[in-house]
């Protein structure tokens, strides 16, 4: 098996398949730099290469994963000289990839469903490794949850636990424990992928005047540049009006008034605010003094804070 590789795309394999002590890779950042064609031709290899394996390929959603990764996927076998229906066979019914060698890929819907905070969907398999795409699409908890079942047949093949994911900047739970960090721990790397990293130099050309026409100053500076710290845009701004010296003052609890609790449970940190709102002679007053953020915050935890801060007068 022959593949070509850029620098980046090198320094990812090395990674995977020459460190034993590194347990999780991330290979991010802009759009073009290989990241989901590496991935898949990881994949394959590992396939190919330990027989009965079972390898994990994971998305938010199963059908974007049907629309993309998986079609990619079959272009790197087919680069690669395996042919469907010999080499392989994909059941579309049950997203299952089986290979004459025996191996299986598995591919998985890893949005975090109400009905399934705890992903039981994801059952009591084990993998052998698992390639996640477009991860910052998903919760850190789907990513944990498919992390703890990489242990199928690595005694077998002398292998460590191996879990690469890819994907484009975004400001969560990815790039706090990925990209933020000046020192990563031991088991965990991050590899910035950008356009200018791969190597067809007329793709290069082609697909970066393509990003440079987008009207999105955010997507732009994700995509093109692979920018962490881009602030995404507020196109219909709920205060437009706001102005720093007629709204902001110091602003306390009032005993007296009623209290009231907004909260947003579907961000990383957990986040509520706590107010009043009264009307007087003045007029109406809308008063926001404290704001609260919990890591890794649930209901019960924002209900225990809330206790804390104010069990006197509820």
């Amino acid at each position: 098996m022959q593949i070509d590789l850029s620098d980046k795309q090198s320094e990812a394999w090395n990674l995977l398949e020459d460190r034993p002590e590194v347990s999780e890779v991330f290979f991010g950042g802009g759009a073009g730099g290989g990241k989901s064609w590496f991935g898949c031709a990881w994949h394959v290899y590992r396939r190919a290469t330990y027989p009965g394996s079972r390898g994990l390929i994971g998305r938010s959603k199963i059908k974007a994963l049907e629309q993309s990764t998986l079609i990619t996927l079959f272009e790197v076998a087919t680069l690669l000289g395996y042919e469907a229906g010999k080499d392989y066979v994909y059941n579309s019914q049950k997203n299952i990839i089986k290979w004459s060698n025996g191996s299986t890929t598995i591919l998985k819907d890893l949005f975090l469903y109400p009905s399934d905070p705890d992903f039981a969907s994801l059952g009591s398999t084990e993998y052998t490794d698992a390639f996640i795409d477009e991860m910052p699409e998903i919760t850190a908890k789907a990513y944990d949850i498919v992390n703890s079942r990489i242990r199928y047949k690595l005694d077998e093949y002398g292998l460590t636990p191996k879990i690469l994911s890819a994907g484009n900047p975004k400001k969560n739970w990815v790039k706090k424990k990925f990209v933020d960090p000046d020192t990563l721990p031991e088991h965990i790397a991050f590899i910035q992928s950008l356009l200018s990293d791969n190597p067809n130099d007329k793709f290069k050309e082609l697909y970066s005047q393509q990003l440079s026409r987008m009207s999105s100053e955010y997507d732009k500076a994700r995509l093109l540049f692979g920018d962490w710290e881009a602030n995404e845009e507020v196109e219909n701004a709920f205060a437009f009006n706001f102005n720093e010296s007629a709204h902001i003052k110091p602003c306390h609890h009032q005993e007296n008034q009623r209290l009231i609790i907004s909260m947003d449970f579907n961000i990383e940190p957990f986040g509520f605010i706590f107010s009043h709102v009264w009307q007087d002679k003045e007029g109406w007053h809308f008063h926001i003094f404290m704001e609260t953020t919990i890591s890794g915050g649930d209901i019960t935890k924002a209900v225990e804070d809330i206790k804390g801060k104010f069990h006197h007068y509820l």
